[in-house]
């Protein structure tokens, strides 16, 4: 589970917590033909990750930008 409300749908549900940015590198994994970079735009914030592929397929986080709080969809980072 992620993002906002993960930890109580996690306590009821029994399954673990993982980090937001982490979250969007694994599910990156399948989608052979990326370039490594990533954008997330939410309700709350937008992120921007650079992401590079190990030799195992997963990608790991290079770098990373996020915007400040409920400005999501403005094109804000700092």
């Amino acid at each position: 589970m992620t993002g906002s409300g993960s930890k109580l749908a996690a306590d009821k549900l029994g399954s673990g917590l993982v980090n937001e940015f982490k979250a969007i590198a694994s599910a990156c994994r399948p989608l052979a033909a990326m370039r490594g970079r990533s954008s997330r735009w939410g309700g709350e914030s937008s992120k921007y990750l650079r992401l590079s592929r190990g030799e195992d397929g997963a990608f790991g986080i290079v770098d990373y930008s996020t915007n400040g709080d409920c400005a999501a969809g403005t094109g804000s980072f700092h």
